[in-house]
């Protein structure tokens, strides 16, 4: 299956939206990357340098992991990342007043 989702950092409520759109396990491979024990961020970049400043605690007491749309598996990848980058800006503005 393939998707978009989020994670959610609870303790600030900061939002990193990220997609599955591999051919062969989708959200099952990406969030099991998440799920590894020895490297809880997945190969993110921005997680990783919050692993670093706070540790792997602060992933596993505050991540809340979501689903925000799932895909047939034959929708084509570049749909998905379109989709997920365009995502980034409508799910982590910050809300107005």
């Amino acid at each position: 299956m393939k998707g978009v989702y989020v994670i959610t950092d609870l303790s600030c409520g900061r939002l990193y939206v990220g997609s599955a759109s591999g051919e062969a396990n989708g959200l099952w491979q990406r969030w099991s990357s998440y799920a590894h024990l020895k490297n809880l961020t997945g190969g993110n970049r921005e997680l990783e340098q919050l692993r670093q400043t706070l540790g792997d605690a602060h992933i596993v007491e505050n991540f809340q992991y979501s689903i925000l749309e799932i895909f047939d598996p034959k929708t084509r990848a570049d749909t998905i990342l379109a989709l997920s980058r365009s995502g980034r800006t409508r799910w982590t503005a910050a809300p107005t007043e």
